[in-house]
């Protein structure tokens, strides 16, 4: 007797290859932003403990100009990957 593979609800994964591609890219740029502002942040908090250099007003000309718009393109391509996950 032959394997039916949409048996019980089983499908082929494998036409979900776009979205998966974009998943995998939001995925990944969500976990890079985080690893760059925890990269800030520690470096906020040597700079200040230390008494090495006030960072401040760098980070803040970087909050500009660097972390506000790459959160709104990475919020951007989150709500475009689950519009189109949710959508199949």
């Amino acid at each position: 007797m032959p394997l039916d593979t949409e048996f019980a609800g089983v499908k082929d994964m494998n036409n979900n290859k776009e979205s998966t591609l974009l998943l995998r890219l939001s995925a990944q740029s969500l976990k890079y932003f985080l690893l760059m502002l925890l990269g800030l942040a520690i470096a906020y908090l040597l700079s200040k403990g230390l008494g090495w250099f006030d960072i401040t007003p760098i980070l803040l000309f970087l909050g500009q100009h660097l972390l506000i718009p790459l959160a709104t393109i990475l919020l951007c391509l989150l709500a475009t990957v689950i519009i189109i996950e949710s959508w199949r």
